[in-house]
């Protein structure tokens, strides 16, 4: 009779205790089961998360057996996941797994849940107060009134009119909580508001959200969204994780430039993308994406479509900003020389991925870190590359560690690096803090390497060594791209799963820190709307309290009072505005609950909304 048995594996081992991943809290679960599988045929684990599939059939997670009849696989999940799963035996052909009626129940459903091992207790939900404190009152620093440095939360930019955010932890079937959002400051424009919640609980999978206001407006208009960013500034449909500047640039690709290598005795076409914002964030530096086959990178449909799938992830919340770099190739002999590693490569022509790595580590990148704003460091350079150019991504981040450690491999033509091949079966080979991207296709000549790309998989997760073992979603995610041939069409419609994998959101949040919460009406900046407010109202700066692009006028000071009242922090005594106020005809505070919810850049502000629907969660866990 098949036994079953899931550990949590050793602690130390387990944890993303890495500063790169640090955020991310996960443990790695061990599944194992014992079952006489016959030829062409595999355990698999099922489950209710992301990581496990979601109860599709087409996405469980087979286990490793190269030891039958015993089966086990490592998968990272969330910590605090509740999370059910069951073993199934599957066809392994390619053009079978793609079908959902492949698979045979094993077991019963089990159910458990990932336990956090490193806290005790967790912040309340809820909002943390957002104002001054004794310090700030009346003190002499007026002008922007208290600073927030918090870790979580929404901000969120818009016309709507007291809004509520409705939150749940997201990849679970909770009721939804509500929370009203704090009006923290005007926006960009007359009429825009910041809206906060701010101090959320921390969850592992972030929120599914959706905001409401008073009228019934609705952010998206239907549906809920999902976001893992612990941080998230929601401006014109974009996602933010940290407070973006006043005015934005959108993403730029640089004219193609040409680089000459002495190392190579030839010159090579670069191609460089810059993210949206670029250098108007003080101090903020940018990992670097070096891809090969630089050519068929940018452009329409029949390239990989890089900065599309680059812009989309990133404004949807899916992955950090990053600078990429594609480097031409110079021809087919030159492409099979550079990609193939040393060692391997045909009668014809001998692999020397050595050199072309050199030309990139000492020619190539030293002149990208001095003139752009990059993060000069291994654990967040990544290099990828489909056919060939998987096959040298994969060998820079085994061979060259000490350049790149995020590996982006699509489609690797892996028979012409047997050799190579062979040293991923040996535990002493170099893959200390690897981060490993590896799918095929299973359609068109040779289904596109399947059996061998699973093989790999197979073998890096049988990894024993210390430090470089390797677990599904924490440092490896393997992906079959059903029906896909060996194209640049399959490549670009993976893309985006592989970026929202190999750089995840949260990494570089900066957060709310340095977040100025300007209390609507607090004038002196003390951090309460009272009488205080009335007096000052002449003796500081103008504010434009009812939005409507006015400072200092007659109606900011009726709003004034109406929102002193309101907070039951005494009268005005008597107090009016004097001849320094400014006066406006009539009352120019607008009711926005009669016009649309939303953003004020019509051309954006449907972007995400339009993208997600009620179900729909295109993050980075979705496979």
């Amino acid at each position: 009779m098949p036994t079953t048995h899931h550990t949590l594996a050793c602690l130390t081992a387990t944890l993303l205790t890495s500063q790169a991943f640090a955020q991310e809290q996960r443990v790695d679960v061990e599944f194992a089961f014992e079952y006489n599988a016959n030829f062409g045929e595999a355990v698999y684990v099922l489950g209710s998360t992301q990581e496990l599939g979601a109860w599709d059939m087409r996405k469980a997670i087979k286990l490793e057996g190269r030891d039958s009849p015993n089966w086990q696989v490592r998968v990272s999940l969330p910590v605090g996941q509740t999370y059910e799963y069951l073993f199934i035996k599957r066809e392994t052909a390619p053009g079978l797994l793609g079908n959902p009626q492949n698979g045979m129940v094993l077991s019963s459903i089990f159910s458990s849940v990932v336990e956090d091992q490193t806290q005790e207790g967790s912040p309340p939900v809820g909002q943390v107060p957002v104002g001054g404190d004794e310090t700030n009152k009346r003190d002499g620093n007026k002008a922007q009134g208290p600073v927030a440095d918090l870790s979580t939360g929404v901000v969120f930019e818009s016309d709507m009119v007291e809004p509520v955010l409705h939150y749940r932890p997201a990849v679970t079937a909770l009721p939804f909580q509500s929370v009203p959002m704090t009006d923290i400051g005007n926006g960009r424009t007359p009429g825009e508001y910041r809206w906060a919640a701010l101090g959320l609980e921390d969850v592992p999978n972030g929120y599914d959200f959706f905001i409401r206001d008073q009228f019934g407006n609705s952010y998206p208009e239907a549906g809920f969204l999902t976001s893992e960013i612990r941080a998230l500034y929601i401006r014109d449909g974009e996602f933010f994780n940290e407070i973006p500047p006043y005015e934005e640039s959108e993403p730029r690709l640089l004219s193609t430039r040409t680089y000459y290598s002495e190392i190579l005795g030839e010159s090579r076409g670069v191609r460089i993308l810059l993210p949206r914002n670029y250098g108007m964030i003080p101090g903020k530096r940018y990992p670097v994406v070096y891809m090969h086959d630089g050519q068929g990178l940018f452009g329409g449909g029949g390239s990989w479509q890089v900065e599309q799938a680059v812009t989309e992830q990133v404004e949807l919340g899916n992955m950090r900003e990053v600078i990429v770099v594609g480097i031409d190739n110079t021809g087919h002999n030159n492409r099979f020389r550079d990609y193939v590693p040393n060692g391997d490569g045909s009668v014809m022509v001998a692999g020397d991925a050595d050199a072309y790595t050199a030309f990139i580590r000492e020619e190539l990148k030293p002149q990208i870190d001095a003139e752009f704003m990059t993060i000069d460091d291994p654990s967040t350079t990544a290099s990828i590359g489909s056919s060939l150019g998987a096959v040298c991504a994969m060998y820079q981040g085994v061979a060259h560690g000490d350049v790149f450690r995020r590996v982006g491999a699509f489609s690797g033509a892996w028979p012409f690096s047997a050799g190579f091949n062979q040293t991923l079966d040996d535990d002493d080979a170099p893959m200390q803090g690897l981060r490993v991207y590896i799918d095929s296709g299973d359609a068109g000549p040779s289904s596109d390497n399947f059996f061998i790309v699973s093989g790999i998989r197979d073998v890096l997760l049988d990894r024993d060594q210390e430090g470089t073992t390797f677990s599904i979603e924490r440092n490896l995610r393997y992906v079959v791209g059903y029906g896909d041939q060996h194209n640049q069409h399959a490549w670009a419609r993976r893309l985006p799963g592989a970026l929202a994998f190999l750089y995840p959101p949260n990494e570089d949040a900066l957060g709310f820190t340095g977040l100025i919460v300007q209390l609507r009406g607090d004038v002196n900046s003390d951090g309460s709307v009272d009488a205080d407010d009335l007096i000052d109202f002449e003796a500081y700066p103008p504010m434009d309290i009812d939005n409507d692009g006015l400072a200092g006028t007659e109606s900011d000071y009726h709003l004034l009072e109406d929102l002193v009242l309101k907070a039951g922090n005494g009268s005005n005594n008597g107090a009016k505005p004097g001849k320094g106020a400014k006066t406006a005809k009539g009352d120019k505070r607008k009711s926005a609950g009669k016009k649309k919810a939303g953003n004020k850049k019509a051309s954006k502000k449907n972007k995400r909304a339009d993208r997600d629907t009620n179900s729909s969660r295109p993050s980075r866990v979705r496979r």
